[in-house]
């Protein structure tokens, strides 16, 4: 009888449940780290140009709707999306304050932060 019960959630789909999941758990790290750049007061310097944070997250944004199909983790959306010009492969830089760093750096802290609290 378990045996049954195995063979059917395979063959109806609830047995990929756990990987629905975990996909969806990344994309709302997506989701955050988005909205995390939206809302900041920070400046963003894209090819030696600044920009706000609105007018970052948009870009970013759009980077991220061409890759999405291709990457499959918040990490892999830092790197490909929200950490260099995918023209000419200059780090993106963040400016709060006083302080710059490599966008990489900030949305992975970022990140870190959002995981340590959910």
């Amino acid at each position: 009888m378990m045996r049954r019960c195995v063979v059917v959630l395979l063959l109806s789909g609830l047995g990929t449940l756990p990987a629905l999941g975990a996909a969806r758990d990344w994309q709302t790290e997506v989701t955050h780290l988005l909205d995390f750049i939206e809302e900041s007061d920070c400046s963003f310097v894209r090819n030696g140009k600044e920009y706000d944070s609105v007018e970052a997250r948009a870009h970013i944004g759009k980077k991220y709707d061409y890759v999405k199909k291709r990457i499959s983790s918040a990490e892999q959306f830092i790197a490909y999306a929200a950490s260099k010009s995918s023209i000419t492969g200059t780090p993106y830089q963040v400016t709060c304050g006083e302080a710059t760093m490599p966008s990489s750096a900030w949305l992975e802290e970022a990140l870190q932060r959002y995981r340590a609290a959910h």
